[in-house]
């Protein structure tokens, strides 16, 4: 419960980076070699924020329910540029990059 405060969320978004293998492209931008994992810990982190929200109130732990509603707010505004933007991009890179043959004439005239 004490790590989903705001100093800890920096940590956070490197254990994502390292799960989903994050690579920096020639040009600077980030690719994960597993995208789909980075949208994950968003959504768990979210539900552990409202929890241990529900569990200070509770226990009238003012404090613990401050560090809860920060790490919630860095999660809502640093999440999506961080990790969500590029674990959507990078399919469409992997497909920009695919190189596409297209079949030869006498090929098409044979089908």
């Amino acid at each position: 419960m004490d790590l989903l405060c705001g100093k800890y969320f920096d940590t956070c978004l490197s254990g994502t980076f390292a799960l989903c293998k994050l690579n920096i492209t020639d040009d600077g931008r980030r690719k994960f070699e597993i995208p789909n994992i980075a949208l994950r810990p968003c959504h768990l982190l979210k539900k552990l924020t409202t929890i241990k929200q529900g569990y200070c109130l509770r226990k009238d732990y003012l404090e613990g329910l401050k560090q809860a509603e920060s790490f919630g707010q860095l999660l809502q505004a640093q999440w999506t540029d961080a990790t969500a933007t590029n674990a959507h991009n990078t399919p469409r890179q992997r497909k920009d990059q695919t190189i596409q043959v297209l079949p030869l004439t006498d090929d098409l005239h044979l089908m």
